[in-house]
């Protein structure tokens, strides 16, 4: 074999060994998510989506790392510093009902159990007529960290593709489909936390809420979500909380969660202008900008 063919063989195993790689890092599915266990992960350090990916009622289920029940607050009991070196030395001692006992009575918080994390909510886009498909394909792919969810419906193929930007800060979401105007949805985002408002300001809407109280502590961390659309084609509007989507071509939905956290033990954060100034800053750039700059650090 001569030195150039030998060249090309060697360059076309890598190629394919570099393909092949790519493919063993996605996970694929032929049917949506019935439970949570089974939607796709995806996540940024400070913002969490999983991805369901059902035709008809796309759920993405959303946190952000600082969604907490209760407030700031110490549990330790007081008692504490002088029952640790007894209760070691009971343990070493072998009397370990005795250590047991002491470090329920001093040692063990008589206030609280500390505060649990919270889930921000939801986002569902609903497509009218979207509950027969064919053709249905989801998958994650772990070697740039995004999902897509594939269907056809009456012959027209449908795309979404999410990811959470790492150098943007929001959750991004591409509504496309393989022929122009076919893109008719409504989008909303709900909440099992009780004290929630759903509203609109402008071309965005919005989901205001507060942790809920836990043990005692009331709950104080205030948490904003705000949602926004970009389309080629077709029309948007907003009204009582929804965002409608009109025989749009190709749709970009960018969502920013703040909250009013500072630090463990200062909440005086404003979650309303963070919230305001991760989607400002998002929604100048398109779909494919965002999911570069994602992906480059993310592979990094």
């Amino acid at each position: 074999m001569k030195l150039k063919s030998k060249i090309t063989a060697i360059c076309f195993g890598i190629f394919s060994l570099t393909a092949t790689a790519q493919n063993d890092l996605k996970l694929w599915y032929d049917k949506p998510a019935s439970i949570w266990n089974e939607a796709l992960p995806l996540g940024n350090g400070r913002l969490g989506a999983m991805v369901f990916g059902d035709p008809a009622v796309e759920r993405l289920q959303l946190n952000e790392e600082t969604i907490w029940a209760g407030s700031p607050n110490s549990n330790a009991h007081n008692k504490s510093i002088k029952a640790l070196p007894i209760v070691r030395q009971l343990i070493f001692d072998g009397k370990f009902d005795e250590a047991q006992d002491l470090a329920t009575q001093d040692i063990m918080s008589q206030t609280n159990d500390g505060m649990p994390y919270q889930t921000f909510g939801s986002v569902y886009i609903s497509f009218a007529g979207h509950q027969k498909y064919t053709d249905y394909y989801r998958d994650i792919d772990i070697s740039n960290a995004t999902a897509k969810v594939k269907y056809k419906v009456n012959g027209i193929e449908f795309t979404r593709e999410i990811l959470t930007a790492f150098s943007d800060q929001v959750i991004v979401v591409k509504l496309s489909a393989s022929q122009p105007g076919q893109i008719t949805c409504n989008v909303f985002m709900n909440s099992p936390i009780d004290k929630t408002v759903a509203s609109t300001e402008g071309n965005q809407i919005i989901l205001s809420g507060v942790g809920t109280n836990f043990e005692g502590v009331k709950g104080k961390v205030k948490f904003q979500g705000r949602l926004t659309a970009k389309n080629k084609g077709g029309e948007i509007d907003t009204s009582n909380g929804v965002l409608s989507i009109n025989k749009a071509d190709e749709v970009t939905l960018y969502i920013s969660i703040a909250t009013n956290f500072k630090n463990y033990q200062d909440i005086s954060g404003d979650e309303i202008a963070k919230s305001k100034d991760y989607l400002t800053k998002a929604e100048t750039k398109d779909f494919e900008t965002i999911k570069k700059a994602h992906v480059d650090y993310y592979q990094k």
